[in-house]
């Protein structure tokens, strides 16, 4: 299986455009410029044959998490970044593993997504491990389910996650074959360990 690992780098709002700009605009402005980049990576990856992209964390993470705006910003299922994905997937016959912030019944979600190569959404995991006081702000998901696909089963975590071990551990268990990590950072240190402990191939975009 050819997989590709879109590791996009969040842009500083502050180091661009017109001063005259506000906050809000200016982080816009940059989410904007980092999907895109993101997108064309991604049509690379495409055109190149890879059967399986990975995103970092938090694709579409340009608005603070304390920021009182934060939840508007926050795509449903049926947005149009997602529809975005599924087209990509959907072009190129891919499995896409996008690490989403998403919305869903009013409440926020740090998610993989697993979209497959019908364009369709096959699977959401939700992250379990939240870090410092992101379970204030994110709803915690509870299980570590594992997806059948062509090319093998794949499971899903995200970023803090990958520090304990027991996630891997049940993944593994429940047949597991490839894990895609969407994260901002860690896979070096606890990213290895994962996978060394379980003999199991982790699939990591990050950011930092």
């Amino acid at each position: 299986m050819l997989i590709s690992c879109i590791q996009t780098k969040l842009r500083f709002p502050y180091a661009h455009f017109d001063a005259n700009l506000d906050d809000m605009d200016r982080r816009m402005h940059c989410a904007q410029m980092d999907i895109d980049e993101g997108f064309e990576m991604m049509e690379q990856a495409g055109r190149e044959g890879a059967h399986l992209m990975v995103t970092i964390e938090g694709f579409n993470g340009h608005i603070g998490y304390t920021d009182s705006r934060f939840m508007d910003h926050l795509e449903p299922l049926d947005g149009p970044l997602v529809a975005r994905f599924s087209k990509v997937a959907r072009k190129y016959g891919s499995y896409i593993v996008a690490g989403l912030f998403t919305q869903r019944n009013g409440k926020a979600y740090n998610s993989g997504v697993l979209f497959g190569p019908d364009g369709d959404i096959k699977g959401i995991y939700d992250k379990v491990h939240q870090p410092m006081n992101h379970n204030q702000i994110f709803v915690s998901g509870d299980s570590y389910p594992v997806f059948e696909t062509e090319h093998g089963r794949i499971g899903i975590l995200i970023c803090w996650d990958m520090q304990y071990p027991e996630a891997v551990r049940e993944m593994t268990l429940a047949g597991a074959q490839l894990i895609a990590v969407p994260t901002m950072g860690w896979e070096a240190m606890y990213g290895y360990a994962r996978a060394f402990e379980n003999s199991m191939p982790l699939a990591v975009a990050m950011y930092i």
